[in-house]
This record gives C-alpha cells, sequence and structure tokens, in this order.
C-alpha cells in the first residue's frame, strides 16, 4: 500500500512540475511589453490592423505596444505579423519557425500561434493576416468587432497572457462576403460634415461622415467581412462620395456597386454628367445607348484606378425602378426587354475589358425585381465569366422562384442578394430577420452551389449588429455554425448571468411577427405596416368622398379594402386576416416586453443598456407600429360594418397614441452626446409623416 500511496505522490509532484513549466506566452505585464514586427512590405491594411491590435491593447492596459521592422529588435519576443505571399515575411518566417507553410496558396486562411516567447500571426495572404489579427483581438483580448455600434469597450486588465494562443483557420465557406450600406437615412445625416450630393431624390442629400464610414468598415473587417458596396447612388466623381470609396480601399476589401449602379453608374449620375455638358437625355439605353456607354466608359476609368474592384453589370431605371417605366419606347414584350439587357451586358463587359487588365476580372449581375422575372422566364443571356447573383423576396425570408429553377452553367459561379433589412417593406427601424432564418437561406446557397458571393443589406447598421454578428460567423465556417448554439453564446457573451432569459425574449420578438399562411413569409415588418396604413387611409378617404357625393353604398363588406393589403412579394390578406394578424402581433410583442423587463433587473450597467438598445428599444417602435395598424383596422371595421362613428374615432384616437410607444422605443436609442441625432435623417419610414397624415385623416373626415 505505501508503494502505491508513494507513486501517486510521485506521479503528483511530476504534474505540478509540468504545470509550472508549461508554454506561457505573455503579451502585457508590468515588467513585458512585447513588440510587434511587421514588415515595410506587408500591404497598408495589414498595419492598419496592427494598429488596431495596438490601440485596443492601450485601452485595455494603458501600455502601448511598439512596431519595429527587423528580428534584430525581438531577442526578448515579438508578435509576428505577416503573409506568406509577401517574400520578405516569408524568409523571416523560416529563420524562426516553419510550421505556417501548409497556408501558401490558400485564400483568407490564417494561424495564430504562441511560443513561450513569441506570437505569430500568419495568413495565406494580406486579407489571411489581417483577419488572423482581429480574430485574436476578438478571442483573446475579447474586444467586440461591434464595439462602437454598441458602445462597448473592453475590460481593463494589467496582463495579458495566456498558456497556449492557437487559432487556425481555413478557406471561408463563402468566397465573397460583403455589406450594402443601402436605405442608409438614419447613417447619412446622424454627423454633419461629410459633404453634399448632386442627386434629385429625397433622401441621401448629405453623404456618410468619413469618420462613420471609417468605423463601419473597421467593424465590418473585424468581422471579417471581405466585400462593401459602400453607398447607394453613389458618385465616384463626387470628392465626398470617392472619400467613402477611399476608405473602404483603405482597409483591403473587394469595392462593389449597387445593382442599379453598372460601371458605377446610377441614373442620377447620367443625368448630371449630360446636364454638365448642356444636354438633356432621357436615361434609356434603348432610345439612347450611345450616351450611357460614355458614361458608363467615363465611370469604368475611374472605379478601375482601384485594385479590388468586383464590376456590377445589368440595366435598371432611375430609382431602383425598370427602365421601361421612363422610355415608352422600349417593347413591350419580356423576350425583347431580356435582349435589351443582355445587349447591355455585353457592351458593359467590353468596357471593363478595355479599363482592367487584371487576367481574371470579377463581374456579378444581380437579379433583382424584373431581372429575377425575366430570369425565371429564360429571357437573359449572361456573358461568359460574369457571377450571377440571386436575390431573396426582400425581406429575407425566402429565395425567389429564379434561383431554384435556374440551371447552374458548369463553369459559371453564382452567388446571393441577401436582405437585413429594406425599408420598403422592412425590416428598417426593428430587426425582423433572425440567425436561424439567415442560416437557411444560406444553406440553400450551399446547396444550390450559390456560395462564391454574398451581399448583405445593411442599411443603418446599429438595428441589425445581431444578424450581421451572426451572418459573418456563419458566412466564414458555416459547416461549425448552429444558430442556436449561437444564440445561446451570443446571450452569455452579452447579458451574462440572465442571457437564458434574454435568448427567450428574443426568441418570443422574433416569434411576434405573423406569417402568411400560404407563403409563410412575413405580412407586418414595419416597412410592411406602413404601406398597409397608408393605402388603407387613402382608400378609405376616396371610398368615404365617393359616399358623400353620390350617396351610400349598399351591401357595405370588406372587399374595397382587398386592393390596399396587396402584397405581391409575400402574399395578400382579406381585410379578416389582417385584424386577425395584427392582433396576434399584438400580443406576441406585448409578451416579449414584458419578458424583457423581467430581464433587466438582473443586469449590469452596460448589459442594460445594450439590451434597451437592442432589444426593448425595437421591441417598443414595432409594438407601437402594431397598435397603429391595429386601431386604424379596428376604425375602419366600427365605420364600415357598425356604422358606429363615435368608435370609430375613439380607435383613430387610439392609433394616433400608439405612436407614443414608438417616440419611447426611438428615445432608448438617442441617449447620450454620441447618438443624440440619430433620428435626424429619418425620411425613409418617416414617423412624423404617418403620425400627421393620421391625425389629418381623423380631422379631415369629421367623424
Amino acid at each position: 500500500m505505501s508503494k502505491i500511496l508513494n507513486l501517486i505522490w510521485c506521479l503528483c509532484v511530476v504534474a505540478l512540475v509540468a504545470c509550472k513549466d508549461k508554454i506561457s506566452f505573455t503579451l502585457v505585464s508590468a515588467d513585458v511589453q512585447k513588440s510587434i514586427l511587421v514588415s515595410p512590405d506587408e500591404s497598408n491594411f495589414v498595419k492598419l490592423a496592427a494598429e488596431d491590435l495596438i490601440s485596443d491593447v492601450e485601452k485595455i492596459t494603458g501600455h502601448r505596444l511598439k512596431i519595429v521592422r527587423d528580428t534584430k529588435d525581438c531577442k526578448k519576443g515579438c508578435v509576428y505579423i505577416g503573409s506568406l505571399d509577401n517574400p520578405e515575411f516569408r524568409e523571416q518566417l523560416l529563420s524562426t519557425d516553419n510550421n505556417f507553410l501548409d497556408l501558401k496558396g490558400q485564400w483568407e486562411s490564417y494561424k495564430v500561434k504562441s511560443t513561450d516567447r513569441d506570437l505569430y500571426i500568419v495568413g495565406s495572404d494580406a486579407r489571411g493576416t489581417m483577419f488572423g489579427i482581429y480574430h485574436f483581438i476578438e478571442e483573446y483580448l475579447e474586444v467586440d468587432p461591434l464595439y462602437f455600434w454598441k458602445d462597448r469597450e473592453p475590460e481593463k486588465k494589467e496582463v495579458l497572457a495566456w498558456d497556449n494562443v492557437n487559432i487556425e483557420q481555413n478557406e471561408p465557406s463563402f468566397r465573397y462576403r460583403g455589406w450594402f450600406i443601402n436605405d442608409e437615412d438614419l447613417l447619412t445625416e446622424w454627423k454633419n460634415g461629410g459633404g453634399t450630393r448632386n442627386i434629385d431624390y429625397p433622401f441621401y442629400s448629405q453623404v456618410v461622415h468619413p469618420d462613420i464610414m471609417g468605423k463601419l468598415v473597421e467593424s465590418m473587417v473585424r468581422l471579417r467581412y471581405n466585400l462593401i458596396i459602400p453607398a447607394s447612388f453613389i458618385d465616384i466623381k463626387n470628392p465626398p462620395e470617392r472619400k467613402l470609396v477611399d476608405i473602404a480601399a483603405s482597409r483591403g476589401v473587394f469595392l462593389s456597386m449597387h445593382h442599379i449602379e453598372p460601371l458605377g453608374v446610377s441614373g442620377y449620375t447620367f443625368f448630371n454628367y449630360w446636364k454638365e455638358r448642356g444636354k438633356d437625355y432621357k436615361f434609356s439605353y434603348y432610345s439612347h445607348p450611345e450616351a450611357l456607354e460614355e458614361v458608363w466608359t467615363e465611370y469604368a476609368k475611374e472605379w478601375s484606378k482601384y485594385e479590388n474592384v468586383i464590376w456590377q453589370i445589368g440595366l435598371r431605371g432611375v430609382a431602383d425602378r425598370p427602365m421601361w417605366m421612363a422610355d415608352d419606347k422600349i417593347p413591350q414584350s419580356d423576350a425583347d426587354r431580356g435582349k435589351l439587357i443582355s445587349d447591355a451586358m455585353e457592351a458593359q463587359m467590353d468596357i471593363i475589358r478595355s479599363v482592367d487588365q487584371r487576367g481574371e476580372i470579377p463581374v456579378t449581375t444581380t437579379l433583382w425585381m424584373e431581372g429575377s422575372d425575366l430570369n425565371r422566364e429564360g429571357h437573359l443571356d449572361f456573358p461568359d465569366g460574369v457571377t450571377v447573383v440571386f436575390s431573396d423576396n426582400s425581406p429575407g425570408w425566402q429565395m425567389q422562384e429564379d434561383f431554384f429553377n435556374t440551371k447552374r452553367e458548369h463553369g459559371r459561379k453564382y452567388g446571393i442578394y441577401y436582405h437585413h433589412q429594406l425599408w420598403g417593406t422592412g425590416p428598417h427601424l426593428a430587426q425582423g430577420v433572425p440567425p436561424h432564418k439567415v442560416h437557411e437561406i444560406m444553406k440553400l446557397g450551399k446547396d444550390h452551389k450559390s456560395d462564391d458571393y454574398v451581399v448583405l443589406n445593411v442599411s443603418n447598421i446599429r438595428t441589425f449588429v445581431l444578424g450581421l454578428d451572426a451572418s459573418g460567423e456563419m458566412l466564414h465556417n458555416f459547416d461549425e455554425f448552429d444558430p442556436q448554439i449561437f444564440m445561446e453564446e451570443w446571450c452569455a457573451e452579452n447579458f451574462g448571468s440572465a442571457s437564458g432569459k434574454i435568448q427567450a425574449a428574443y426568441q418570443q420578438y422574433f416569434d411576434s411577427y405573423q406569417m402568411h399562411d400560404q407563403t409563410n413569409a412575413p405580412v407586418l415588418l414595419d416597412g410592411q405596416i406602413r404601406r398597409k396604413v397608408l393605402r388603407l387611409l387613402n382608400g378609405w378617404e376616396d371610398r368615404m368622398k365617393n359616399e358623400e357625393e353620390n350617396g351610400a353604398i349598399a351591401g357595405v363588406d370588406m372587399n374595397w379594402t382587398h386592393p390596399y393589403l396587396v402584397d405581391k412579394r409575400c402574399g395578400d390578406l382579406t381585410f379578416q386576416q389582417l385584424e386577425k394578424k395584427v392582433k396576434e402581433q399584438r400580443v406576441g410583442l406585448e409578451k416579449a416586453g414584458e419578458m424583457i423587463e423581467e430581464a433587466l433587473s438582473e443586469l449590469n450597467d452596460w448589459e442594460k443598456y445594450f439590451l434597451e438598445v437592442n432589444l426593448l428599444s425595437q421591441q417598443k417602435i414595432l409594438l407601437g407600429f402594431t397598435r397603429w395598424i391595429e386601431g386604424v383596422v379596428a376604425a375602419v371595421k366600427a365605420y364600415e360594418l357598425e356604422g358606429d362613428k363615435t368608435q370609430c374615432r375613439e380607435e383613430l384616437d387610439k392609433a394616433i397614441s400608439a405612436f407614443d410607444l414608438v417616440h419611447k422605443g426611438q428615445a432608448f436609442n438617442s441617449r447620450g452626446e454620441k447618438w443624440k441625432n440619430w433620428y435626424r435623417g429619418e425620411t425613409k419610414f418617416n414617423i412624423e409623416e404617418c403620425e400627421e397624415r393620421t391625425r389629418e385623416f381623423l380631422e379631415d373626415m369629421k367623424f
């Protein structure tokens, strides 16, 4: 027995010695501050990422690490940062460690590893290195990639040390992964000083401030996205707008264009170009092909000055409408219209080849609206080498029919255009797409060989931080992503011990959205509510004026409301179906609010703040809109079916008072000096106009 005890004692001693001698890497302590070695030949965006690492370390510890250029300055250890396709760094790496060579030739792969003395952040290419830096910052320094939008600074620490740093990232699941900054009404007016835009459009009179654009692109690369469409209707020849492109380019991401801006030219750009030359052409490739080709060529020359352009080709009209809406000479048949678009794409490809000298030129065309319809009917011919990008049904809950019935051509690449937001239908002011739904759509992309390119419509960013965080992770490591596990971990990371209750509250919030019984698509997102209410009020007003002029209409029913409840994308509703679903959504949202309020008392200051901003504010905004439409629906019913004008007025008063709840939700997002003007540019949904229209209706009808 004593021999056994002695043996156990010896094993314990060995274990203790082993633990004591275990490799430990210290980045910062009272006595240690490692230097960072970055080769002068590394890309500038890698150096920017290294500066972010230095800045984050300083925020956490108060110590500012130094950058060195030579291994001679690393006698006490360094953080080696570099890319295998950089010969100088590769030579430095081989002299110290050759365990990274399997990364060679890969796309955006990286490894982050420590020894007792050094830390290596090595990418297969420059973007891989950049993403390796940000992955290390997020996982080991615990800096939130969306810290700016969430107002979350990292925890202060005196020591940054780990037994073992180990990150290995293979090639991302989706090659191109990007953000489309669209419907950005809050971003454009939030901070003055970005410059003016010369655009005949009721939105975007200002350019997003460059400081905000800088934070936006920084957040994007911290989440390891690699592509951006920097703005709606961007004119690269306007210096303030070009500044946005420059800021994005400085971060090493790929640059592309809105689907209504082939080769960087929107209808507004076209008009401005010819106005400067004293000419007034119709924006039509049918009536004035030479005029469009001249502008395309001039703008393609400007965009070609950037090395990471992904060209957009196609043909749409002014303000994201079909081109033939402004030119009645364009043939009426779908076959002829498809040929017009196909011919335009061939002409655009000729221009691209004349200005872009890269061997393999990335080009996309996005099948949006009539593009999807014409493709479904087989009326479009795509040039060789063009990536075909399918669109969801906007809102982003389903893919359209052409995604499923388009035969994938051998050698052609395909992708997805996906909406986290779309102001016309929503979601816009309140998030509406849960991570599990995004995952379902991206799985379709994988299953249907459409995973080369994904661009996400992300609008004003702040509302959609949950979805953008989840999407970044799944697009990078799709096979390892589980939406349920992600939500558990995300809530635990952001809300600590109350995470279970809060996860349930998020689930209840997303489950509150009412779905169409046949299409299984949402029917009461914020934009859909806005459209339905304003259409109902207009139709009801016309109906009552007609009744006043021509006498009472016999056999009153609710069928007259149907034209105002049409929803081609998500499914029509009868008045009775609308009434039922509005009530169910209101009840669901009220329950979500109760769950949120119950959890708030268990949170610390920042956790409480973030829950109020990211969920409670949106629950109140959406509940306010839901009560707005509920009041209008009840008023219509009281007047039309029951002839009760008193009840009708009371219900309209309730509809108007519902905006008080909307404003309470907004107030959560406007606290503090940083955010006080957050809603100054709120013109897309235009809450003020909706409230005023409802008041005017009540006064004009004189119930």
